[in-house]
């Protein structure tokens, strides 16, 4: 599967999405207003439970707060569903950057179990 003209695969812009989220954590962290928040405390943290959004869970944390996680992908990606409390079978549930479509052959599912298990461990 490719994003477009450019001809970069899917799975090769993983690392630039980790470098962004990680970014961006930096700068948000950084922020002398969100800083002066922390102070104040938090009820409620609405975190996306994407690349590197471990930063939220951990001003929940520390705020003591409720943690509401929020996504609306409608595709299944293994590490948002164990985030989520969802189910995710790779025998029938297809990886979002494989494009493959039920019924799976044997040799399908099992690519698309090493395709799920691999991108979650790269997380």
């Amino acid at each position: 599967m490719m994003t477009g003209d450019e001809g970069v695969s899917d799975f090769a812009m993983v690392p630039q999405l980790m470098e962004a989220a990680l970014g961006a954590n930096d700068n948000a962290l950084g922020d002398s207003t969100l800083r002066r928040e922390l102070e104040k405390g938090f009820d409620i943290v609405v975190v996306s439970p994407f690349f590197a959004s471990e930063a939220g869970y951990h001003l929940a944390h520390r705020s003591q707060a409720h943690l509401v996680l929020y996504y609306t992908c409608q595709a299944s990606i293994s590490f948002m569903d164990w985030a989520m409390g969802q189910p995710n079978n790779p025998a029938y549930m297809p990886f979002i950057l494989i494009d493959f479509s039920p019924p799976f052959t044997f040799l399908q599912r099992v690519f698309n179990a090493v395709a799920g298990f691999g991108f979650h461990a790269l997380r």
